[in-house]
């Protein structure tokens, strides 16, 4: 403990920060900003001893603490900084041609395609087939990047769950829209921080289509199962969205997905009609 020149005991010394040299014990009063006298006899001393010797002893910087470490971080490289992500045009590219592959496989064919975009986030595109009875819509995007919990400040770029969604409806009905709306589901994930999952809710809030009499949908596995990508990618999961009322929704929140499928199972619903009537609830 450095003591003061104006006989303040135990003065609390700070370094010395104007550039003095590089010595040990030099220091000022904090409360009058006196220099210790023991320390300038020292500095001195050392000083002469350098001149002696032709010593040029390196210039101390004035830079506070705070703004060192303010330095430390802006000269550390990006990679040490800031989470590992790989390059959009790899990851995103790889994940959706992937996808698109295994669509043009499964159904016999390439798939007819439209793009949505959406303000920050990269377009959506959604695939549509017709297989037997069956048009089969599927999103190509959501899988681009895992599924995250946005409380997580530090995701995995890399590794985590990967969705796309499936919409499978009765073919001869108009589903104006249809594609657009499918898109904006998809895109929760990447927008809200959604993780999408079998027996979750989702509620679009207008209808699934214009003129449809669903605004919302309920997620569960797709007949497509999943599609594996190159390690540590985790494989692309194909989730059904099957589209239900403002009434199922409801019912589903108060009584679960189990109850929900066993009125549908007791009035006999085809959940690909898109002109089905609503369970009675």
């Amino acid at each position: 403990m450095l003591t003061c020149t104006d006989s303040v005991p135990e003065a609390i010394a700070r370094p010395d920060l104007r550039g003095g040299g590089d010595l040990e014990g030099v220091g000022t009063c904090a409360r009058c900003g006196g220099e210790n006298r023991d320390a300038a006899a020292r500095r001195d001393a050392l000083k002469r001893r350098d001149a002696r010797s032709g010593l040029v002893r390196p210039h101390r910087s004035t830079q506070t603490d705070a703004g060192r470490r303010q330095s430390a971080v802006a000269s550390t490289p990006t990679a040490l900084t800031a989470p590992l992500r790989l390059p959009s045009g790899v990851v995103s590219d790889l994940t959706s041609d992937t996808v698109n592959r295994f669509l043009v496989d499964s159904f016999g064919g390439a798939p007819q395609r439209a793009s949505v975009t959406f303000l920050g986030v990269e377009p959506i595109d959604v695939a549509r087939s017709v297989v037997g009875s069956e048009v089969v819509y599927v999103t190509i995007g959501c899988s681009r990047h895992p599924m995250t919990d946005p409380s997580d400040l530090n995701p995995d770029p890399v590794r985590g769950p990967r969705a796309e969604l499936v919409v499978r409806m009765r073919t001869g009905a108009a589903l104006p829209g249809l594609h657009r709306r499918l898109a904006t589901l998809a895109a929760a994930p990447a927008v809200e921080g959604v993780v999408l999952a079998a027996d979750a809710l989702l509620d679009l809030g207008e209808p699934l289509w214009d003129g449809a009499p669903f605004t919302a949908v309920m997620i569960t596995d797709d007949d497509l199962g999943t599609l594996g990508l190159p390690a540590p990618m985790d494989p692309v999961r194909f989730l059904r969205a099957i589209p239900i009322t403002a009434n199922e929704a409801a019912w589903l929140r108060l009584k679960g997905v189990d109850a929900l499928r066993e009125a549908w199972t007791e009035a006999d619903i085809d959940l690909a009609d898109p002109g089905r009537s609503p369970a009675t609830i």
